[in-house]
């Protein structure tokens, strides 16, 4: 693990689809370490690699964990898209401890994209448009592990959307209402292939990359996300232990 750590200080494409190899290691703490080191390395291909091992593992609880964690600290837009899907597994045993994690990670990363099929996962769930915050009346109850991952799914909508609504169908008229304003407001975050440094612009308009502002340079950006409000802003997880942690499942 502390070779990983050396060869990471070499920031090439190259370097992190070779790091990104031990993913797949049959040891559940290289695996875990190497999906926490791609977190540091902020470019695309480390969260494309990290998306297409969450199958790989998906018997290894504290894997998942670490790539899910990653994820959202990288935050590129892309992977919540199939980020959010996982939330079908709620009813597989090996799913239900780790999920909130996926979830929490959707929430950082902010994606828009991410709203509507949150908002439809809560009106499948027991209650549908009724369900209050916490899953109660009758709104996603179910055990404990169920209200951690509802409270996951409402933390995740209050991060991208900056809305604090209590049923499913106030955050539908609430969404509605204000989601042509969010978006006309939102920020794009950008990364220079160049430089490996984020910056960000307002949405919808012409952004140059700040390490050749003078030439107007756009070919060396990339769009990393679109986030309708901060993420500073975004609102924390409760405190106590994360889910899914200690274990590390099958080796």
């Amino acid at each position: 693990m502390a070779a990983i750590k050396e060869v990471a200080k070499v920031r090439h494409e190259k370097v992190i689809r070779a790091i990104a190899a031990h993913l797949r290691s049959n040891f559940a703490d290289v695996a875990a370490s190497t999906a926490i080191q791609l977190g540091e390395l902020d470019h695309p291909v480390s969260s494309e690699l990290l998306v297409a091992n969450i199958g790989p593992n998906d018997k290894r609880a504290v894997v998942l964990g670490a790539i899910f964690t990653s994820l959202g600290k990288l935050g590129y837009e892309a992977a919540s898209d199939r980020l959010v899907p996982l939330l079908d597994k709620q009813n597989d045993d090996g799913w239900k401890k780790v999920l909130e994690e996926s979830v929490n990670a959707v929430g950082r990363i902010g994606n828009p994209r991410a709203v509507d099929p949150l908002l439809e996962w809560r009106k499948r769930q027991p209650g549908g448009g009724w369900g209050g915050r916490w899953g109660g009346g009758g709104g996603g109850g179910g055990g404990n592990q169920s209200g951690r991952l509802w409270g996951a799914v409402d933390r995740a909508l209050k991060s991208i959307t900056g809305g604090d609504e209590e049923t499913t169908n106030d955050w539908e008229k609430w969404w509605k209402a204000n989601r042509a304003d969010l978006m006309a407001n939102a920020t794009v975050t950008y990364r220079c292939k160049v430089t490996w440094e984020r910056y960000d612009g307002p949405a919808g308009k012409r952004n140059p990359c700040p390490h050749a502002p003078d030439k107007g340079h756009t070919s060396c950006s990339q769009v990393i996300r679109t986030r309708m409000i901060p993420e500073p802003d975004a609102p924390a997880a409760p405190p106590g232990p994360p889910p899914g942690g200690g274990g590390g499942g099958n080796p």
